[in-house]
């Protein structure tokens, strides 16, 4: 007897993230990634990065389970999901990257940004970080606040021209 899984997901669909945990944390977790595997339509996926960059613990934790099912296109997708998310969550989200991620994140990693989006984008995730006051976090705090303030200057300079 062959089983099918199949989970019908629509983009507009009202996640529940508790029941995501579960599906991920199950021997689901290979059906329920490849279902919502961006193929030609990303909306899907775009929504669950969108929840992913709201900066909420459970939602960041599907990112982080997500990122060990990942090829490089979703692994990108969710990378920037979680620099976004930073704006909304810094601490939380400082403390699951490794030194790495929180250097990369930080270094406005925007794909071809407008000079607006990426104003918004620095400028916001610098007022959450500075706002950080974990003592736990300082390296990670003072290595994002250096990565955003370079960029902002790359920016000013390549702008400026």
């Amino acid at each position: 007897m062959l089983t099918v899984l199949s989970f019908n997901i629509a983009a507009e669909q009202a996640w529940d993230v508790d029941e995501i945990l579960t599906k991920l944390k199950s021997n689901q977790a290979i059906e329920f990634v490849n279902s919502i595997k961006p193929g030609d339509d990303w909306k899907v996926f775009d929504n669950l990065l969108k929840r992913i960059e709201s900066g909420d613990p459970k939602w960041l934790e599907v990112g982080v389970i997500l990122e060990d099912y990942t090829d490089a296109g979703i692994s990108m997708g969710l990378s920037i999901a979680f620099a976004q998310a930073i704006k909304n969550n810094p601490e939380v989200v400082l403390a699951i990257m490794s030194e790495y991620d929180v250097s990369w994140s930080c270094s406005v990693p925007l794909i071809e940004p407008t000079k607006d989006v990426f104003d918004y984008f620095v400028n916001s995730t610098l007022s959450a970080v500075n706002k950080m006051d974990s003592p736990k976090l300082a390296m990670k705090k003072d290595t994002c606040l250096k990565k955003l303030n370079e960029a902002k200057e790359r920016h000013i300079k390549a702008w400026a021209q």
